[in-house]
Parts: structure tokens; C-alpha cells; sequence
């Protein structure tokens, strides 16, 4: 493992902390990362290891490609588009309540 418990769990406190300081983004990475001694190692031994994921993933999906029926391509390759345009609408986020949904009620007889 890159990062140790220890690091997680002061990453986690950290990241708290920076949430209820208001910090968002890069600046709450930076001092998430401060806090738990993340170094330039760490993040380039990350950064590697998400490359190499990426190049499995992407041998992957070759080979499951290479598997699959024309139709079946087609349809992935639409669903593929659709994904991406669900995904670029700016859709208003709607904001968290600690409220549970109100549950119906059985009617009575």
C-alpha cells in the first residue's frame, strides 16, 4: 500500500477539518495531503500505479472487444455517447437534508 492507516486516518480528520474551514478543491487536497506527510514520492508512485491500471483496464477492454458481436458494439458505443451526454448536462445539485423521506403509509380498510 502507498498510504499507511495512519495516514488515512489523518487524512480523514484532516479533510474534515478542511471541510468545516470552508476549503474546497485543490486547496483542500494540499492540505489533505500536508497533514498525513504525503510526498512527492508518494504521489508520483500513485500517479504510476494509476497509469498501470489504466493500461490494464484498457487491454481489458480490447479483449472483451474482440469478443463481442457487431450489434453488441453498436449498442456499447450508444450507450458510451448517451453516458457522456447525461454526464455534460449541468444538472443543479440538490442539497443533502438529514431528513428521511417520508414513508406512505399502508391505507386502511
Amino acid at each position: 500500500n502507498l498510504i499507511t492507516p495512519e495516514q488515512k486516518k489523518k487524512m480523514a480528520e484532516a479533510r474534515q477539518k478542511a471541510k468545516t474551514d470552508g476549503l474546497k478543491g485543490k486547496e483542500m487536497q494540499a492540505a489533505v495531503e500536508n497533514a498525513a506527510g504525503i510526498t512527492e514520492a508518494h504521489k508520483a508512485a500513485r500517479t504510476a500505479a494509476e497509469e498501470k491500471s489504466k493500461a490494464i483496464a484498457t487491454k481489458i477492454n480490447d479483449a472483451i472487444a474482440q469478443l463481442l458481436t457487431e450489434e453488441q458494439k453498436e449498442t456499447l458505443k450508444a450507450s458510451k455517447v448517451k453516458s457522456k451526454k447525461d454526464k455534460a448536462q449541468d444538472k443543479p445539485k440538490q442539497e443533502k437534508t438529514d431528513k428521511k423521506p417520508e414513508q406512505k403509509k399502508p391505507e386502511q380498510k
